[in-house]
């Protein structure tokens, strides 16, 4: 029923009921005629009846369109009754072809009955149908009449005589009889009244005089007679105080008294209000306290303290000695002279003095700081910090925070030293993350020299020496041994971009010597300056031994001599390998037998060549060599953070990087992403790591 109502199909039904109303002959077609007439212009094809050939009329002799209906002598033009449901569209309307022209345009008359001049009127007569619907090309609504008479628009379930899906803009009034909602809230006139009003009577309080005021007038503050709120109204007024507000204040012409109360020992003082209130300094009649209520000594202070010149204890202070205490002083928090406080802070200007000097039994200077314990700073030829030990104490004895440092120095110039020590042992250093530790921008961080050893370290789980540089020596070491180490790990570790270890000399190595790159000598190359030669060594699963030479051939064979240096290094448990090359002329050479002493060459055919021979065999004690071993190299020695970014270090390619060790580390990098050890992105896979430490 839907398609039924919808307008353009009304509208075609109309056209093609037209159409068949106004043939009522039965024609054959152009070629068949009544005897001696006109040829038709009717065709008949299959049951279908068709006119091609220019325009029809219907009550007029001058159709001006394909189909022209003129029902001006009465009666209705078209009428289409159907007495069966339709499986398809009664009418239908199709414009095939893109225009600006409808395609179904309505006029009614212009004069007549307005009631009877309609332009459309369709009527339901099922009930419950729907009368009206309008799509848009993508089947979307457009406009909906439904059978209750609701009118929907983009919507085809419009619940009020009018439902909007969208928007509503009006240019005009927006009318409605009963009331509006908006939101859910419904008014059905507008709120009474106006945003204007009239205060009847304004009073005036305590502190204000003009009051009350019905209609209009001014009040002001009563800052020349008495306050009902204030203490006392006779003797106090109101002010402006140095809080920035009004307040009760004591009338000094009338002679008030002052307010406030205090704590037995502390020193009195006015607060912000001018009343009187404890201070912070405390006297019990003995000693003086600053900060604390029990002090136990003639002035102690709880906190900070700041002098601008000099301060003297038991002895006048001077320029050379800013801070000078004889006797036993004892400061809880931070005390400065001359400067912003720290726990001790020494400054002189007089050429060899000290900024702080100090002697006693135990340590002469002891810091603790959770950034620095003791720093010390020298402008000429003196130390930052100097200290001499009596007996078993310290010289300088430094203990540092959780992220400070024990004892801290800076020299002023190239040839000065932040920390210099002599003795049995010139610096000691002990810490969780680093012992000692040094920094120079352009000389040495650390310099030590003995006669025995330059700088001895101990390493927990880190490392016995660190030493870094950005363009220089990270460790350098001259002597007899110019670097020693010893650890369960490495005992040297090397990093850098460019080369790990440097060796201007022979190198010794005890046991195994594993590289993960290339093994390979190198020397000038004549032809070209810019250029060096690199040859590489050649590689086997295992580990072989060789000699080789020429031997000739003389009436049919030749004995070889194994060298005695050979005999010893090669295994007797394993054959040896020979191949023998003949020079010259071709000759059917082989070994005819081959022992730990000799090597015996015949010849089929009893030719005298001259030939070359290698042989090769196994290293004694090194028979059994397995090319597959438990990852020992290619896995980070710890998961600490540190570890894990030197592992992550190796397989990033630098400038300084050779063919070889490019090639290397690419080749390494994708085998250790392809196992597992290592992620898509070069970085540490640590749930494998894990694995593989904990199968050690």
């Amino acid at each position: 029923m839907k398609k039924f109502f919808r307008v353009k199909n009304i509208l075609l039904a109309i056209i093609i009921g037209l159409t068949v109303a106004g043939v009522v002959l039965a024609f054959t077609g152009p070629t068949l005629a009544p005897t001696g007439g006109t040829p038709y212009f009717w065709q008949l094809s299959s049951g279908n009846m068709y006119y091609t050939g220019g325009n029809v009329g219907i009550g007029t002799a001058n159709p001006g369109a394909k189909l022209h209906i003129d029902a001006s002598s009465g009666g209705g033009a078209l009428n289409i009754v159907t007495t069966v449901n339709p499986l398809t569209d009664l009418v239908s309307i199709n414009e095939n072809v893109a225009s600006n022209n409808a395609a179904m345009r309505i006029l009614t008359p212009t004069g007549g009955n307005a009631d009877q001049n309609t332009g459309l009127n369709i009527q339901s007569r099922y009930t419950g149908a729907n009368p009206l619907y309008i799509y848009d090309s993508n089947n979307n609504p457009l406009f909906t009449v439904k059978a209750g008479g609701n009118v929907g628009i983009a919507t085809t379930t419009p619940s009020y005589p009018l439902t909007v899906s969208g928007d509503i803009y009006s240019t005009g009034y927006v009318r409605a009889a009963t009331g509006l909602c908006m939101a859910g809230v419904c008014q059905t006139a507008w709120p009474s009244g106006s945003g204007s009003g009239t205060v009847t009577s304004v009073g005036s309080g305590a502190g204000l005089t003009g009051g009350p005021i019905t209609t209009s007038g001014t009040l002001s503050i009563n800052n020349t007679g008495s306050v009902q709120s204030c203490t006392n109204a006779t003797t106090q007024k109101v002010i402006w105080n140095a809080s920035g507000y009004f307040g009760c204040a004591t009338d000094q012409n009338s002679g008030g008294t002052i307010t406030g109360s205090g704590t037995s020992g502390y020193v009195a003082k006015f607060d912000a209000g001018q009343d009187i209130t404890n201070s912070l300094i405390y006297d019990n009649g003995t000693n003086v306290g600053i900060g604390t209520a029990s002090p136990s000594y003639t002035l102690q202070v709880a906190g900070s303290e700041y002098i601008t010149n000099y301060l003297g204890v038991g002895v006048a202070p001077s320029a050379s000695y800013p801070l000078y205490v004889s006797g036993i002083g004892y400061i809880t928090s931070y005390i400065g002279v001359g400067t912003a406080p720290n726990a001790v802070n020494g400054i002189t200007v007089a050429t060899g003095g000290n900024g702080v000097w100090a002697q006693g039994t135990s340590n002469g200077v002891w810091g603790s700081g959770p950034s620095t314990g003791v720093s010390g700073q020298a402008s000429g030829n003196g130390a930052g910090v100097v200290g001499y030990g009596a007996g078993s104490g310290a010289g300088v004895s430094g203990t540092g925070g959780a992220t400070g440092n024990g004892v801290t120095g800076t020299g002023g110039s190239s040839s000065g030293y932040g920390v210099y020590g002599t003795g049995s042992t010139g610096v000691y250093g002990s810490g969780t993350s680093y012992g000692i530790y040094g920094n120079s921008s352009s000389g040495i961080g650390v310099y030590a020299s003995s006669g025995y050893t330059g700088i001895m370290a101990y390493g927990g789980t880190g490392y016995g020496v660190g030493g870094q540089s950005t363009n220089s020596y990270g460790v350098y070491g001259t002597g007899p041994t110019g670097v020693y180490g010893s650890g369960s790990s490495y005992g040297v570790y090397g990093y850098s971009t460019n080369y790990a270890g440097y060796f201007s000399g022979n190198v010794y190595v005890t046991g195994n010597l594993t590289v993960a790159g290339t093994k390979s000598f190198i020397q000038p190359y004549p032809n070209d300056p810019t250029k060096e030669i690199n040859y590489v060594s050649m590689e086997g699963a295992d580990t072989k031994v060789f000699f080789d030479g020429e031997g000739q051939i003389t009436n049919g064979v030749a004995v070889i001599q194994i060298p005695d240096d050979f005999k010893t290094v090669v295994s007797h448990q394993k054959p040896l390998i020979v191949t023998v090359t003949p020079n010259g002329n071709p000759a059917s050479l082989y070994v005819a037998d081959k022992n730990y002493d000799t090597i015996t060459i015949k010849s089929n055919d009893t030719k005298d060549v001259a030939f070359d021979y290698f042989v090769t065999g196994f290293r004694g004690g090194f028979e059994n060599s397995m090319p597959i071993q438990p990852n020992t190299h290619f896995v980070p020695a710890s998961t600490s953070t540190k570890d894990i970014n030197n592992f992550e270090q190796q397989f990033k390619l630098s400038n300084n990087d050779t063919h070889y060790s490019k090639v290397g580390k690419e080749l390494d990098k994708n085998l250790l992403i392809q196992n597992g050890i290592l992620n898509s992105d070069g970085t540490a896979n640590m749930g494998v790591i894990d694995k593989v430490l904990n199968s050690k």
